[in-house]
């Protein structure tokens, strides 16, 4: 049967759902001390670009993109929102340096098996050059400087800041 009385119907809308983006610096930081990027919560289905990279550092690394755990994405890449939040994790990548090994800085004559030619960044140096030689002494070891200074052995993490080191042959 139809209804011959007025009847009022209300429209009821609801957004649709949105979720979060949280982004992890994994150790990095930007030249100003900022948190990182911010995003406002973005909608389930919707696109949006991951956040910047620009001025965030890590010593010793350089940076490789944003991780959401599955998939490495790059500066200002689209991504398309899932249901559940997302939390984007720095991917860093450690650098390589140079190693000097200076055999002749106290006399020193020539070396036995070549030493590491770089060393990466955070990750011990494993291969050591051994038997250097200088006439009427003994080879003590390698040396962070050529007089005093820390000995070397396999396994020696080069502390931060990092770059290119010169390793030296000691006598005694």
């Amino acid at each position: 049967t139809v209804s011959t009385s007025d009847e009022t119907l209300t429209a009821t809308w609801t957004g649709n759902p949105t979720r979060t983006i949280t982004y992890n610096l994994n150790g990095g930081r930007y030249d100003d001390n900022k948190s990182g990027p911010t995003q406002s919560p973005v909608a389930i289905g919707a696109s949006f670009k991951v956040g910047s990279s620009k001025e965030l550092k890590k010593t010793g690394y350089t940076f490789g993109g944003w991780s959401d755990g599955t998939r490495i994405f790059k500066d200002k890449a689209s991504y398309t929102m899932g249901s559940s939040n997302v939390v984007f994790t720095a991917v860093w990548i450690a650098k390589q340096y140079k190693i000097a090994w200076n055999i002749k800085s106290n006399g020193g004559a020539s070396g036995g098996v070549t030493g590491a030619n770089n060393y990466t960044a955070g990750t011990p140096i494993t291969t050591l050059p051994t038997n250097a030689v200088r006439p009427g002494k003994v080879f003590k070891g390698w040396y962070t400087s050529a007089k005093g200074g820390t000995k070397i052995t396999s396994g020696y993490l080069v502390a931060t800041p990092f770059g290119d080191v010169t390793f030296y042959a000691q006598f005694a």
